[in-house]
């Protein structure tokens, strides 16, 4: 996959800011080199059912029905936990969730496959961003247990705020208690502390401060390219986006981009199935 490939590999060598993105798909992982302004060369590096992934500094973790594939630079390996639904990755620490419900935690410097430590049980898990996870019987933080977060059903969760992405709205929490930010039908959100974006029914949105409001926030549409409607999002030097579809998503940043224009880059990566997005810190 992908085209000039030599080429390719000497502007990322070059680029200080180059970075890897993971895809999740039902072929496989699929990575994609990335520079602040230039979606790069791409290759499938791991076949397998990807329901989900996550990454963190130097680790990428893939929840698979076969059970949870670890790469920390040496090649994708088979680190247990029977049938996982989703991962998250929260330093050296890798949270993963069977199908019953079941939360494991795994330290990734451990050798032995057999490592993993039972944490509690959450109604049908659906994603996790770092220790934080969404699920159908509400939110929880992942510790030496389950710590229950409150709400309800929940699509999808982002640590850094935190937010929380649900059927009826987003919400973030404050002092200990969830505040609904945006009505309508969310089903996921994406944050890093100075960023927030999430997709509803209508598209894309970008969380903006309103000045006029008292420095309140408000999620505005953000268009996207065609007719993409994103199904996962990451952040590195900019945000980054894929598709149900396998359609990757770039927003260059106008500071960053070599001929200085600003805007959306695509790329069809050739597998469909896409379920999940995840970057290297």
């Amino acid at each position: 996959m992908g085209e000039d490939a030599s080429e390719e590999r000497n502007l990322f060598a070059r680029s200080r800011e180059s970075t890897a993105a993971y895809v999740a798909s039902d072929l496989g992982v699929v990575r994609v080199d990335l520079a602040p302004d230039r979606i790069g060369e791409f290759s499938l590096v791991e076949r397998c059912n990807a329901r989900g992934v996550a990454a963190g500094d130097a680790l990428v973790a893939v929840a698979t029905p076969e059970g949870v594939l670890l790469d920390r630079g040496d090649g994708f390996t088979d680190r247990g936990f029977d049938d996982a639904v989703a991962v998250g990755v929260d330093g050296g620490t890798v949270y993963a969730a069977a199908p019953g419900g079941e939360i494991g935690r795994l330290d990734a410097s451990a050798e032995s496959s057999d490592s993993w430590e039972a944490v509690g049980t959450a109604g049908e898990p659906r994603r996790f961003d770092g220790a934080l996870l969404a699920a159908g019987d509400g939110v929880y933080r992942v510790g030496n247990g389950l710590e229950p977060l409150g709400l309800g059903s929940a699509e999808d969760v982002a640590a850094a705020g935190p937010y929380a992405a649900f059927g009826d709205g987003l919400f973030r929490r404050t002092d200990g208690d969830w505040q609904q930010e945006y009505e309508g039908a969310a089903s996921i959100v994406a944050a890093d502390g100075e960023r927030a974006h999430a997709v509803s029914k209508s598209g894309l949105l970008e969380r903006v401060s309103d000045e006029s409001a008292g420095d309140a926030a408000r999620w505005e549409r953000l268009a996207t390219p065609g007719s993409a409607v994103p199904i996962d999002l990451a952040y590195g030097a900019c945000l980054y986006a894929v598709t149900a579809a396998g359609e990757f998503l770039l927003a260059a940043e106008k500071e960053q981009a070599t001929d200085g224009q600003g805007g959306w880059r695509t790329r069809t990566l050739g597998v469909r199935g896409v379920t999940g997005l995840a970057v290297l810190g």
